[in-house]
């Protein structure tokens, strides 16, 4: 049974993909060269830039190694999810909050 994921945790990995796929670009690599380059599937690359797939942390980092980014280019701030939850319910924006900044709390972003 599949589990339904809220509209914030979807609106978050859409914002993860999009970020992904903004570096990706500015490195001037195809989704098949990113794939092999970071042992993914050129599917999985096309799912996790649409936000369809959750990225594992260690995925994140390879993507970043990868990429030659910084971690924290992949992960939204704080102003890009205010901008992307503009339609989110109170309950979802702020949960994403509250996990961003425990997420965060040593690296400024909180």
């Amino acid at each position: 049974m599949r589990v339904q994921r809220s509209e914030a945790t979807s609106q978050f990995y859409k914002e993860v993909g999009l970020k992904i796929a903004k570096c990706r670009k500015a490195a001037d690599l195809a989704q098949q060269d990113l794939a092999a380059r970071s042992n993914l599937t050129r599917t999985s690359i096309v799912n996790i830039e649409k936000g369809r797939q959750q990225v594992f942390l260690h995925t994140i980092v390879d993507l970043a190694k990868v990429l030659s980014v910084p971690v924290t280019d992949l992960i939204p701030s704080m102003q890009d999810i205010d901008h992307q939850l503009m339609g989110a319910t109170a309950g979802g924006k702020d949960w994403l909050k509250l996990a961003l900044s425990e997420e965060g709390a040593g690296d400024g972003r909180s």
